[in-house]
């Protein structure tokens, strides 16, 4: 008979030590190949168990915790300061991304900061494939983008999501984010106003996503689309009334 994922946490945390039911360490590879428990393997010592519930946490949690911390690096803010173009948090609309800096008139250094923003989540998603052996790629997608738009550093006031989101879906596979890019593309030519086109790319995604790969990362980002959907609720506010800016309005 077989369990999932979550009768094992049960079990190592209220089976009584006097009935000796614990996790061993085939339980425990049985669970990173399969994702499935057999009940026949947990009988052994509650000293085992307690290390395999901290091998199982430390191996959830670091990929997840690294990919939050990732996508918190301000990059924009970082830059910014670095070029003496002030904090980039007092002009514009705060944020710390690529949109913001360019408002400075420094079209390098908002290229640089797109360019690292898109990167954190490329390397989120590098390091989650590789600590998890790719099972916790989703979740890394969504800290990732967390990190960027609520950084721990700046009071959990950070920017939009969309260069991370872009970043992090080269990570999980090239063309899904040639697509995106060409979705922007494509929306912003027609619309000349760049949160739409990234609100539209994002809500696109998802669907494609379920149709072309899997649920699993569906889910993922579906969740990263309404994060940066809401981080751009001033903006659709401004789109309803008409006076959101377009690209390349002075």
């Amino acid at each position: 008979m077989k369990y999932s994922f979550p009768f094992l946490i049960i079990s190592m945390l209220i089976m009584p030590s006097a009935t000796h039911a614990c996790c061993n360490e085939s339980a425990y590879a049985l669970y990173l190949t399969t994702g499935e428990i057999d009940h026949n393997n947990l009988k052994l010592s509650c000293c085992e168990n307690r290390n395999l519930f901290q091998r199982l946490f430390f191996d959830m949690t670091i990929p997840i915790i690294i990919s939050y911390l990732i996508g918190s690096i301000p990059f924009g803010l970082l830059i910014s300061k670095a070029l003496g173009m002030g904090d980039i948090r007092k002009i514009g609309s705060g944020n710390i991304g690529a949109t913001n800096v360019l408002r400075t008139g420094n079209k390098k250094a908002a290229a640089a900061t797109l360019l690292l923003d898109g990167l954190k989540g490329f390397f989120a998603i590098f390091f989650a494939s590789y600590f998890s052996n790719g099972d916790l790629v989703g979740a890394a997608f969504i800290f990732a983008i967390l990190g960027h738009c609520f950084p721990v550093w700046l009071g959990f006031k950070g920017g939009k999501g969309v260069a991370v989101y872009i970043g992090a879906l080269f990570g999980l596979a090239w063309p899904l984010g040639l697509l995106g890019c060409l979705i922007w593309l494509t929306t912003a030519v027609l619309s000349r106003i760049s949160s739409v086109a990234a609100i539209v790319m994002v809500a696109a995604l998802p669907f494609v996503t379920y149709l072309l790969l899997d649920r699993y990362l569906f889910i993922s980002l579906l969740i990263g689309a309404i994060l940066i959907i809401y981080q751009h609720r001033e903006n659709l506010s401004r789109i309803a009334i008409g006076t959101e800016p377009r690209i390349g309005s002075t």
